[in-house]
């Protein structure tokens, strides 16, 4: 599970039914089991990933290194995902969607100079089309803001196809939820501070085949 470690943080390949954060109902997650790991401090998650989702997910050593991360994530960190969806592209090569966080008002845009608190922002890029039976979607997924299933929403209300094995938001049933955390990218100071600058985790076996140098 554990891709990256250092004095600052900890990088982990999520897998897939597991929650990021504990709760009542919940008998392991990802920050309990940090927690447990790290002897001295604390581990804090600098973001959150859905429980069928997996990936690249980032956890701090002690709480000033988890707010130094948390105070540039939109700015020097790059979060790309994987999703595929159902049905043929909306997006026409690469774009930004914005919205609302429920879909009712959004726009496709070629570019975008500012973004409002309110707002859902992703960049879509097409990676390939499958268009046998069960036409299917590939995109490359980059998040300007963090909100509670934005690429999920993105995909379903927005787009219209919803992600293979979204249960939630109506997408086609499958035995895992086709959305991958695939890589964390620093740049600028923040870069500097862990040392490191880049983090990726292997693709899962049922995605469908793709070349690396599309992303």
């Amino acid at each position: 599970m554990i891709i990256y470690e250092n004095d600052k943080i900890i990088a982990i390949n999520k897998p897939s039914d597991i929650s990021s954060q504990g709760g009542k109902r919940v008998k392991a997650s990802i920050d309990l089991l940090a927690s447990a790991y790290v002897k001295e401090g604390e581990a804090n998650l600098i973001h959150r990933l859905d429980k069928d989702t997996t990936g690249t997910m980032v956890i701090a050593k002690g709480k000033l290194m988890a707010q130094k991360i948390s105070a540039v994530i939109h700015r020097e960190i790059e979060k790309k995902y994987l999703a595929v969806v159902e049905g043929r592209s909306k997006i026409k090569g690469e774009q930004i969607l914005v919205s609302d966080e429920t879909c009712t008002h959004f726009d496709l845009l070629n570019s975008l100079e500012e973004i409002r608190e309110s707002q859902m922002v992703s960049s879509f890029k097409k990676i390939a089309e499958y268009l046998d039976d069960t036409p299917r979607t590939l995109y490359r997924v980059l998040l300007h803001t963090g909100k509670k299933h934005q690429i999920r929403k993105h995909c379903a209300l927005c787009l219209h196809t919803p992600i293979i094995g979204d249960s939630y938001y109506k997408g086609k049933e499958a035995q895992n939820l086709l959305l991958h955390s695939y890589s964390v990218n620093f740049s600028g100071n923040i870069k500097n501070l862990l040392g490191i600058d880049h983090l990726v985790s292997p693709i899962p076996e049922y995605f469908p085949k793709f070349s690396l140098s599309l992303l």
